[in-house]
């Protein structure tokens, strides 16, 4: 995750066929402009690890990037040297994610990385470490919570809800929002997150 202090420009860094959607608002629409200075959080999506290649459900399980994660991570920081002003990197203390951005903190003016375990993506209680091919046979009321659509859904084994993982991740990031200057709002964007790296 990367914050840097302007106005105007939108940018999405990660493009893939399937989409995920994230919305933050840190002030009333009316109340905003462009004119008016912002604070731009970019979320970026942690490179490719073995269980990804493999189908095989992370979420909280601290599990390394493979060759091609690292592979992204290098691209992805070329990309996003080319950023004007970005002013702190953040991370989730995975390995995974944190390698991602050190990668790119190197890159981008050699940052150092601020870790924040509430960015880590949603804890999935008994499905972790399993197979997406065998869950549902493995845990198979883990994998229908895991499954369904309903946001208040916990997933059995400790995992979250979507609602909890909602607010969360929306917490933090108004933390790192407040925390920079300037803050009227973080843009509403779309991102284009890679299906497979759970």
């Amino acid at each position: 995750m990367f914050v840097h202090d302007k106005t105007g420009r939108l940018y999405s860094p990660v493009t893939t066929k399937s989409r995920n959607y994230l919305t933050i608002s840190m002030s009333e629409p009316s109340s905003y402009s462009m004119d008016q200075a912002y604070t731009e959080i970019i979320v970026v999506r942690h490179g490719e690890t073995a269980w990804n290649a493999n189908g095989r459900i992370q979420g909280h399980m601290d599990v390394e990037l493979n060759e091609v994660g690292r592979q992204q991570a290098a691209l992805l920081a070329d990309r996003l040297s080319l950023e004007p002003e970005i002013s702190a990197i953040y991370s989730s203390d995975l390995k995974r994610a944190l390698e991602t951005a050190e990668t790119i903190a190197e890159r981008c003016g050699k940052f150092e990385v601020i870790k924040d375990p509430d960015l880590r993506e949603r804890h999935l209680g008994d499905v972790q470490g399993l197979l997406f091919r065998e869950a549902a046979k493995v845990c198979p009321e883990a994998y229908s919570a895991f499954s369904s659509r309903r946001t208040d859904q916990v997933i059995p084994g400790g995992g979250e809800s979507l609602d909890q993982l909602y607010y969360r991740a929306t917490s933090s990031l108004q933390r790192i929002g407040q925390k920079h200057t300037g803050i009227y709002a973080i843009c509403q964007r779309e991102l284009e997150l890679p299906k497979n790296c759970l």
